[in-house]
């Protein structure tokens, strides 16, 4: 593995107020750093170092120049398309957020975020780079290391009983007959307790974490070490996950009223998928047939969460609460 003082990274913003104290503070990290003021300096540092960085921090705004830090995240990744790029933004806003990730961003960060926060987010970068050989962009297509997935099923004693082991049974049937079958790794956790999702996420990188079970509209149900029900809310849970986001790029919460509230995403996880009513297990199994049959194909998030919505409205499932994504 690199060391730190083996990483380059680039920051370009048109603050000096900004750019100046993160590019001083990361030097004394022993990270190698340029900085930019606008984007006609930072195409000319990626030209003269011949794209060798391994992060480049992008300002959102880049006021009073011919082109904003979106289009210039296009540029760099049209150009260099194997570096991970950071848009960072004083004014975050959900349409620009998308238009940074469709621009090739791998991630989109408030300024507010603490330095401890951007540290984190170089080293997974550069965790995950090391592992897959090529960096974590959103948009690549399949790699071995991009598809693991991981499935936690939860059916208290005393609630509802769910049909969970037939999910099971069509999530790795989705994936055994996918085109890509042998870039996707699955694990799957039954009778699934905090701790057992939390070792987990401490053993492997995720792409994709998925929770099947009971929700009540702020929580949902794990089991305990005796299989009762142990309340988790969203929010802790979220805020808990967006810890190991990245490699997390996508969060479904497959239980009935999974309601999302907007301000999850200030989390920064990129994708959140959840129910806003009461989902027949039918419909549930359904949307997750959809979406795994997208992911095995090689298909975005955006694509497979509308071929599970898509799968739901195909079978006339009217009882089903429609799955709705934030991103």
């Amino acid at each position: 593995m690199n060391t730190i003082k083996e990483t380059r990274i680039l920051i370009v913003d048109d603050e000096d107020s900004y750019r100046t104290p993160i590019a001083n503070h990361m030097r004394s990290k022993g990270y190698v750093v340029d900085t930019a003021a606008n984007a006609e300096q930072s195409l000319a540092l990626l030209k003269y170092n011949t794209g060798n960085y391994d992060v480049i921090f992008i300002d959102q705004e880049l006021h009073a120049q011919e082109i904003d830090g979106i289009e210039l995240t296009g540029r760099i990744h049209e150009s260099y398309p194997d570096i991970p790029l950071v848009m960072v933004t004083g004014w975050s806003s959900q349409e620009k957020g998308i238009r940074a990730l469709r621009n090739g961003a791998y991630r989109y960060i408030s300024k507010s975020a603490g330095i401890q926060e951007l540290e984190l987010l170089i080293q997974m970068v550069f965790e995950i780079k090391n592992d897959s050989g090529k960096s974590p962009l959103i948009n690549r297509d399949v790699t071995p290391n991009r598809n693991r997935i991981l499935v936690v099923f939860a059916n208290p004693l005393g609630s509802d009983p769910l049909r969970l082991g037939a999910e099971d049974r069509v999530i790795r049937e989705c994936i055994n007959l996918s085109k890509y079958r042998d870039n996707i790794s699955l694990d799957v956790l039954h009778a699934a307790t905090i701790h057992d999702v939390r070792r987990a996420l401490l053993d492997n990188y995720y792409r994709i974490v998925q929770f099947s079970g009971h929700g009540t509209g702020q929580s949902l149900a794990f089991e305990n070490e005796i299989g009762q029900m142990q309340l988790i809310s969203q929010e802790v849970l979220t805020e808990f996950l967006a810890a190991y986001s990245p490699p997390i790029e996508c969060v479904i919460l497959n239980a009935c009223y999974s309601k999302l509230h907007r301000e999850l995403i200030s989390y920064n996880i990129p994708y959140i998928i959840g129910m806003d009513g009461a989902i027949s297990d039918k419909g549930a199994t359904e949307f997750t047939r959809g979406f795994y049959d997208a992911i095995g194909a090689g298909k975005d998030i955006e694509f497979a969460y509308q071929e599970g919505c898509r799968t739901i409205k195909l079978l006339g499932l009217p009882d089903s609460a429609m799955p709705i994504l934030l991103m």
